[in-house]
């Protein structure tokens, strides 16, 4: 049984004196017992950034900013460099933490902290130099991306043999004006047009300053072309470039695969504004190619030989017109029926009607999400597409990836303005504006009065495409709301011994709080679906979600397929939620999950305690590919995930427990078998009343994962408690954190942990002051929805 070792005799005066807080921190004079926890946790004498409990736990001089003088601060090895800041030399091969280089660029920690370049990054400013190179070889700025300001990225200027410190290198044009012959690399190219089942894969040769794959990318389109998709070749493509018009390019199309011996009669076009361009094409073979001067929309049409010069498809204006014609050529008997089916048309399939469509033939959204929890404003894209539930839903779809990243952060209650329209949707109205009736939005809180609650919306939408008739049923799961309840349902992993106690935990092999949610969540669904959907009609589940709204939709979409249904589910930062074997996971093959390798989130519960998630999941980190995009997208520089620290969080926190049963196991002599008799911890107290209220400081949801035995004490000592606890108490104090329960301060300072548990505290304490929330941003998952491919999922 350990007791608690106080770290200093201010603590034995402070108890003398009669302190109220049990786990009382050594204090200054200046400190005074009136202080509110908010004061305490925010004194930082040495202005180190690491506030002075902090330094008290992990035993630095909270008047040094550096304690062991090796030039880095407590804060930087504490909670960046995870080095020991009581040690020059934490490694002990002769070189001092400041002298380390963390990030292999070339240049020393401290040196790095010096200039302001990031020690975690080997390109600091993401310009295609490592920071060593500009400092050392080119003598550029390792901050700026730019150095000369010509407009070229200074690793560009390297690549292309132009200087990134003059604007004009040779002559009196300027660098950023002058051209280069270039083809677009494949990773430019969205993978699925260069599937070896699209019979016309893209190239693109260009003569253009700068690299074209820093400012071009080629992705599929989204235009629908109605009766001419009988006769297209392939797949459309959306050239999105960041260059003016006007530059020569040539655009390519291989068309091996195609069952023609010849493509004589094969001519690429291009679609802008309602119009389509036959162009002049040349053929080679199976391959054919055209000069174009701009990005937009392009494809390859089988044209029988006949070449044509240009078309018209249906326009808003056109479908307006048909309207007024239909009124004057039909009788008033007649007319009404006439016109509805103008007006209800929608020729691209994204749930809105041609008569309303600004662009009825390109079914894209553009629009800025409003996250007002975070001030963030993202602008965002995607193509609601209904003809992607008619494909087999173990294909992945990316276009349907990244619509349902929307929908997953919508569903936390923010906003999306519409470019196109100039309206601003919620959730429950952007799927109505996107064809869905009956929308609805449940919270279980409603009906459960437990922990195991969840937030989500549903609606559905009536669908013909190629002769067969689909009802869609969309559901959408909100990700943790800030309360206590799910906080503590996302660390309530069940033991299977108490299995048989829970009605709605349906899968002893699943977490019990998500699998609770997700079975009251399906009868929802199929109250839904009895009240709204009782037709005939075939059903396609679509459900997406994100963190604990991804859990609980993760399990959703494997009790749908169980139940025979045709799902189709994209979740988002999902955490694990199962114990069966990884082939027994594995076999839900529509289920896709999308993880950042730097989120923390993702990682729980823990693989180590025998978790793993259904379906198939694509990992990839934003840090490594995509912090620029990540930047620009949601305003804030910079990009903080916990580099060095998170792996070993994880790691710590495995140990806690061998496997999810033992998270409800008392091993102590008193409570349990012995087996462990580091779960337990006494607390000192001075009188009565200091005892209970240091015992009240417990959060609720934490009291029945520990057991308390109370000793009486004389006038001034030993009104002390013993408290054992699981593993689940440990967690269920995380869950408080988590959600705002208890203050960083009183998880720090306040509630004593056990031995058991120290190092995994002490973990975290590192992990979350040095970056865990911007790899669990919504914003974060858009990015890698959108870059999302086949090949990535495992």
């Amino acid at each position: 049984m350990r007791k608690k070792s106080f770290k200093s005799t201010a603590v034995l005066m402070a108890m003398v004196l009669g302190a109220t807080s049990i786990n009382a921190i050594p204090v200054k004079a200046e400190v005074t017992d009136s202080m509110t926890e908010e004061q305490l946790a925010n004194l930082d004498t040495d202005k180190d950034g690491l506030e002075d409990y902090l330094e008290e736990y992990f035993a630095t001089d909270k008047t040094l900013e550096d304690t062991d003088n090796d030039g880095l601060s407590d804060y930087m090895e504490i909670m960046k460099f995870k080095t020991e800041p009581l040690k020059m030399d934490t490694d002990g091969n002769g070189i001092s933490d400041g002298e380390e280089d963390a990030d292999r660029d070339g240049i020393s920690n401290i040196l790095e902290v010096s200039i302001g370049t990031n020690p975690f990054k080997a390109d600091t400013d993401e310009d295609g130099l490592k920071d060593a190179l500009e400092v050392n070889v080119y003598k550029t700025s390792p901050i700026l991306c730019d150095s000369d300001g010509d407009g070229l990225l200074d690793g560009e200027e390297v690549e292309l043999e132009l200087s990134p410190l003059k604007r004009f290198t040779r002559n009196i044009e300027k660098d950023c004006k002058k051209l280069f012959s270039q083809v677009l690399k494949n990773k430019n190219i969205e993978e699925s047009l260069c599937a070896s089942d699209n019979l016309a894969i893209p190239s693109l040769w260009g003569n253009l300053p700068g690299l074209m794959e820093r400012r071009i990318r080629i992705e599929s389109s989204t235009v629908v072309l109605g009766d001419l998709e009988g006769n297209m070749v392939g797949k459309p493509i959306e050239i999105v470039s960041d260059y003016e018009d006007g530059f020569d390019m040539k655009l390519s199309f291989s068309c091996l695969k195609s069952t023609l011996k010849q493509v004589k009669g094969f001519q690429i076009a291009h679609y802008k504004d309602g119009e389509i361009t036959y162009l002049n094409t040349t053929v080679l073979l199976k391959n054919v190619s055209a000069k174009i001067t701009e990005g937009g929309t392009y494809f390859v049409l089988s044209t029988n030989g006949k070449t044509g010069s240009s078309a018209t498809v249906l326009t808003a204006k056109a479908v307006k017109k048909a309207a007024k014609k239909a009124v004057k050529s039909v009788s008033s008997s007649a007319v009404l029926a006439k016109v509805l089916a103008v007006s209800s048309t929608d020729t691209d399939y994204d749930g809105v009607s041609d008569s309303a469509d600004p662009k009825p033939n390109d079914n894209a959204f553009t629009g800025t999400v409003q996250n007002d929890g975070f001030s963030i404003n993202s602008r965002v894209d995607y193509a609601m597409d209904y003809r992607a539930f008619f494909k087999t839903p173990s294909t992945f779809s990316s276009q349907l990836c990244k619509v349902s990243s929307v929908y997953a952060n919508l569903a936390y209650g923010f906003n999306i303005a519409d470019q196109a329209s100039g309206r601003t949707f919620n959730l429950s109205s952007l799927m109505s504006y996107q064809g869905m009736s009956d929308v609805k939005c449940y919270n279980l809180k409603s009906g459960y009065s437990d922990y195991d609650l969840v937030q989500f919306y549903i609606g559905h939408r009536t669908v013909t495409y190629s002769g067969t008739t689909k009802d869609i049923v969309a559901v959408s799961i909100r990700g943790t709301g800030g309360g206590i309840a799910e906080w503590s349902s996302n660390f309530d992993i069940g033991t299977t011994a108490k299995f048989s106690s829970y009605s709605d935990w349906t899968d002893s092999a699943n977490h019990k709080g998500f699998d609770v949610a997700a079975t009251r969540l399906q009868k929802y669904i199929n109250n839904y679906v009895s009240s709204y959907c009782s037709g005939s009609n075939t059903k396609a589940y679509w459900v997406v979600g994100h963190s604990r709204g991804a859990a609980v939709a993760n399990i959703l979409a494997a009790k749908l397929v169980d139940a025979g249904k045709t799902t189709y589910s994209y979740t988002f930062a999902t955490p694990n939620t199962t114990t069966k074997s990884a082939s027994a996971a594995g076999r839900y093959t529509s289920i896709f999950n999308i993880v950042n390798k730097d989120d923390f989130v993702p990682c729980l519960p823990c693989t180590a305690w025998g978790f793993r998630r259904y379906g198939k999941t694509s990992t990839e980190s934003i840090a490594d590919k995509y912090e620029n995009e990540w930047e620009d997208l949601t305003g804030i520089y910079d990009y903080n995930p916990d580099t060095y620290g998170m792996n070993d969080t994880i790691a710590e926190l495995g140990k806690v427990l061998s496997t999810r049963n033992k998270a409800y196991t008392y091993t102590c002599k008193c409570h349990g078998d012995g087996s462990k008799n580091d779960i337990t911890i006494t607390n000192y107290g001075t009188s009565e009343k200091s005892r209970e209220e240091a015992i009240a400081k417990i959060p609720a949801n934490a009291l029945p994962y520990c057991k308390i035995t109370r000793h009486k004490g004389t006038a001034f000592w030993g009104w002390d408690f013993d408290c054992c606890q699981t593993p689940s108490y440990f967690m269920q104090i995380l869950a408080a954190l988590m959600s705002n329960e208890i203050s960083k301060y009183r998880f720090v300072v306040e509630l004593d942990i056990a031995d058991h548990y120290e190092d995994a505290k002490t973990a975290l304490i590192g992990s979350a002051i040095g970056g865990l929330e911007h790899p669990h941003y919504t914003e974060s998952y858009f990015i890698l929805a959108k870059h999302a491919a086949a090949s990535n999922f495992s």
